[in-house]
């Protein structure tokens, strides 16, 4: 994807998040097996339930088209708030259309992001739903004529494992893409939650919206710039408790640095992104966004572990306010 056409992309996910509540309804249809997707009692049992067909519907793609699984990575996921699993989703359901386009040609037509403070399991079941019907379209399109049957789920089932099993499925998902995500893709998630992260610091005197670049250190590697991400995740969670908001708490165990791809750094990247725009949302009458900026040249690892030194001197300022100012979300 050229760099026009990534900002004409980015232009309209941009107005997609920011319209407050994006308007697309979910269509009261039932995908194949399972619920309607509108079913007010759906649960987060029936979400992770729709969640595993998925990635047993991938796995039959996986095998067909001879790809090798994802490295494992082991990642700790808690407290998972239904808006996170829900924009993580998203995420799923927008590379499973991409999926699709690879193999039809054909876009297809996609759900509107909602933005809310009252995400439900309704909202996530009908996003993974769309998801499963691309990978089903791409099934079809590949004469794959083998089912997985729909199960069902521990009762008990939370957010969090919801979320557990959407991180999964989309490094399943990264696999089966011809054009992997880059640097350049996780550049342009960084960018834009600096950007946020400006507005936001924007709301305090005396404070430092755009601080400096720290200095570029050569020879990163997609491992360094997970790592440091899920760092400044941590960063986030204290700012949205110190806040009185509730954050999920993402850690990353022991993990190869050879199991780590570009399209790792980009999930997590996007997941900081979510945070830091639903942040946005929650005040009065902010200015808006402006749009990221692309550098005239190749990106590397290394550019994106620079731009996430800016963001930890963003982020490190905002705690230090929002303890200070704990109603300043005031638009909750």
């Amino acid at each position: 994807m050229n760099v026009m056409v990534k900002r004409q992309y980015l232009r309209v996910a941009l107005f997609c998040f920011l319209s407050f509540m994006l308007t697309t309804a979910h269509t009261q249809t039932t995908h194949g097996q399972g619920k309607s997707s509108q079913d007010p009692a759906i649960t987060s049992a029936d979400v992770l339930a729709r969640v595993e067909v998925l990635r047993d519907e991938l796995e039959l793609l996986r095998r067909e088209l001879g790809v090798p699984p994802p490295a494992h990575i082991d990642i700790s996921v808690r407290d998972a708030e239904p808006r996170e699993t829900y924009f993580h989703a998203y995420t799923l359901s927008d590379k499973a259309h991409r999926l699709a386009l690879q193999f039809t040609g054909r876009p297809e037509k996609a759900l509107g992001i909602l933005l809310t403070t009252k995400t439900t399991p309704v909202d996530i079941y009908a996003v993974v739903s769309e998801a499963l019907e691309s990978i089903r379209t791409v099934k079809r399109a590949l004469y794959v004529e083998e089912v997985r049957k729909e199960g069902t789920s521990d009762p008990a089932t939370t957010s969090s494992d919801v979320l557990r099993g959407i991180i999964h499925a989309n490094r399943e998902l990264n696999e089966l893409l011809s054009t992997e995500y880059s640097s350049l893709d996780t550049y342009e998630q960084v960018a834009t939650s600096i950007n946020f992260a400006t507005r936001l610091l924007e709301q305090f005197p005396g404070s430092t919206p755009t601080p400096d670049t720290p200095p570029f250190e050569r020879r990163k590697t997609p491992a360094d710039v997970l790592h440091r991400l899920v760092d400044l995740f941590e960063a986030i969670r204290e700012v949205a408790l110190a806040s009185g908001e509730s954050a999920l708490q993402l850690k990353l165990r022991s993990v190869s640095s050879t199991s780590i791809t570009p399209s790792d750094a980009y999930d997590i990247a996007r997941m900081v992104f979510a945070e830091l725009a639903y942040f946005y949302s929650l005040l009065t009458d902010p200015r808006s966004v402006d749009e990221p900026t692309y550098p005239p040249h190749r990106l590397l690892p290394s550019h994106v572990y620079q731009q996430l030194g800016v963001l930890e001197a963003q982020l490190t300022q905002l705690t230090a306010f929002a303890k200070k100012n704990p109603g300043w979300l005031r638009n909750r």
